[in-house]
């Protein structure tokens, strides 16, 4: 049986950051019982933390599956095309975003090199600041759509993360089928949730929103969700 395993909160605990003795025990038990257990992740093997590559895995599963290793081996190692690249460039730039490609040994942002080294240690030397500061403004973003929702659409219920920058929200009391939810969602407030049936069963009717944006994105955002169910 091949076993895949996500990195946040799932190896790495989200609150301390440290990769549990138990995490370490069950997946060197999955080996002996003669299981594969697989990483499969969205970000490229070179940004994999170290610890979890010193971990008894057979495989890993990257970069949206442009890199398979298993056992050692590369069974997958594509690069996205240069006019691939600059459509994706171009169409996230119309819309007012900023394009992040990530490379094996760091970063291109909108044509700008960073070396994933620097930034690393930028980060651990000086980054504290700015990472409460963070952490304040995403609680900002909750506490916003927490109190508009109560107020605007009491209908969708929050539930209040545990952790991260990702919220789920409850729309089932909308009286919508997972079609016509999408649908409302995409095409008529124009504002691209994800659909929680893609993390199974319990997911329908439910769907993911990201706080680690602008304000007045959010503040759009919602805007837009209002008007799209109540007119």
């Amino acid at each position: 049986m091949v076993v895949f395993f996500d990195i946040d909160g799932t190896i790495i605990d989200d609150d301390t950051q440290i990769i549990p003795q138990s995490a370490k025990d069950a997946v060197s038990q999955l080996r002996k019982n003669g299981h594969i257990p697989v990483v499969n992740t969205g970000r490229p093997y070179s940004h994999v933390d170290p610890r979890i590559k010193a971990m008894d895995f057979a495989g890993f599963i990257c970069a949206c599956g442009m890199e398979i290793l298993l056992e050692g081996q590369w069974l997958v190692r594509r690069r996205p095309k240069p006019e691939i690249c600059r459509q994706i460039r171009q169409a996230v730039q119309d819309c007012n975003m900023q394009v992040l490609f990530e490379a094996d040994d760091g970063m291109v942002r909108d044509g700008e090199y960073s070396s994933c080294a620097i930034a690393c240690k930028e980060a651990y030397m000086g980054g504290e600041a700015w990472l409460d500061a963070c952490k304040a403004y995403m609680r900002e973003n909750l506490a916003y759509v927490r109190s508009f929702l109560q107020e605007n659409l009491p209908q969708i219920k929050l539930v209040e993360p545990q952790g991260t920058y990702i919220i789920w929200l409850d729309c089932s009391e909308l009286g919508m089928t997972r079609e016509d939810l999408m649908n409302m969602l995409t095409y008529k407030a124009r504002v691209w949730l994800t659909d929680g049936k893609g993390f199974g069963d319990n997911g329908d009717l439910f769907v993911r929103m990201i706080l680690a944006c602008p304000k007045a994105t959010l503040v759009e955002a919602m805007d837009r969700l209002k008007k799209a169910i109540l007119g």
